[in-house]
């Protein structure tokens, strides 16, 4: 086993400037606990069983965060086959396929719970703070060395040789614990936030539904009931419906396409560049939520190969990027201040001025 200084000598050529004297940085195998350690999940996980246990996936996992409603379900036989992995709350998991060296630690209340083959799950001895660990896995000398490992023959893949010889700088048991604290207390804030967020953008949506779907405030004012809505907002909406090729319509709407009613469509780049460590945002559907954009963990494209990669289209601000492949479906307006392009499986809608806000055309 590699020594201390070697390590710490790796992760300086990664980008970490320096440790304090008297910290430890052993590899990851090194701080495993006797007991099973680490091991990858279900292999074959069989079909989906509606009331069977919940199966973790590398896609469940994202910023410290494991999507608390998996959307597989397994077998209580096939969960039986696979106990090895089954969660009793605390481990350390890391995705090894597709967006690797994504970690979490699994709360109390998914015990008994597995994952899929393509996570770790991460059994650390007593005097490891896991969640101490997941911070220092997340950071970028650490994220660099995990990345230079990868097997990306057909997706970027790392296997449990690569996870226990990762170095990791460990202080005593009383910092890790602080550290872990402080660091955790932030993402704490942040996960309420994107749960206040979540609940905006359902809000939002239901809104949206009302008043460009079913139309409520058109049929209220055609049936001379109150919308509900103060006056300026009201006299916004006509007070009958016709016919159109989609149905009813407020009176005065118009059915058009994107092109003729909203604005230009781009393709972007039908490959993915190399990755750099400077340079501007290559947006991947992995930065793709749904209705925004994540950009915690973005690819790098250099500077100067950025005119090959806006030749179709550069984004700017206000422009609507979306999936077409893939995930298909998810939408994101291009905020100020964010030089970027497109990456494989996406396109942009640049809206015609006279429209609005982008945000409209995608809700």
């Amino acid at each position: 086993m590699s020594t201390d200084l070697d390590n710490k000598s790796t992760l300086e050529d990664f980008g970490l400037i320096s440790l304090p004297v008297e910290w430890r940085v052993p590899v990851l195998g090194d701080l495993l606990g006797e007991d099973r350690g680490i091991s990858v999940g279900v292999m074959y996980p069989g079909e989906h069983c509606d009331q069977g246990i919940p199966l973790v996936k590398a896609g469940d996992l994202k910023s410290n965060w494991i999507n608390p409603t998996p959307s597989f379900r397994i077998t209580p036989d096939k969960h039986f086959e696979y106990r090895r992995t089954e969660l009793e709350g605390g481990e350390l998991l890391i995705s090894l396929v597709g967006n690797t060296g994504q970690t979490a630690v699994v709360p109390p209340h998914m015990k008994g719970w597995n994952v899929a083959r393509a996570v770790a799950v991460v059994r650390l001895g007593r005097d490891v703070n896991p969640h101490y660990v997941k911070y220092a896995l997340q950071s970028p000398a650490i994220g660099k060395l995990m990345k230079s490992w990868c097997n990306t023959t057909v997706q970027e893949t790392l296997n449990l040789k690569e996870i226990k010889r990762i170095p990791i700088p460990v202080p005593d048991k009383t910092e890790q614990k602080t550290i872990a604290h402080i660091l955790g207390t932030l993402d704490d804030k942040i996960e309420l936030n994107r749960k206040t967020n979540e609940t905006l953008e359902a809000m939002a949506k239901a809104l949206f539904k009302s008043w460009f779907v079913d139309f409520d405030p058109v049929r209220a004012k055609a049936e001379g009931r109150s919308t509900g809505l103060p006056d300026e907002i009201s006299d916004l909406f006509p007070d009958s419906l016709e016919d159109s090729e989609l149905g009813e319509v407020p009176s005065g709407w118009r059915v058009g396409t994107i092109a003729s009613s909203v604005g230009e469509v781009f393709d972007g780049p039908h490959a993915t560049p190399k990755e750099a460590d400077e340079g501007n945002v290559f947006l991947g559907i992995k930065n793709m939520t749904g209705t925004s954009l994540d950009l915690s963990d973005v690819r790098l494209i250099g500077y100067e190969d950025w005119s090959q990669w806006t030749r179709r289209v550069e984004p700017r601000a206000g422009d609507i990027v979306f999936t077409y492949e893939a995930a298909l479906g998810l939408f994101a307006v291009i905020p100020h201040g964010l030089k970027c392009c497109l990456g494989r499986r996406m396109a942009l809608i640049r809206t015609k001025t006279s429209n609005g806000t982008p945000y409209f055309w995608f809700h």
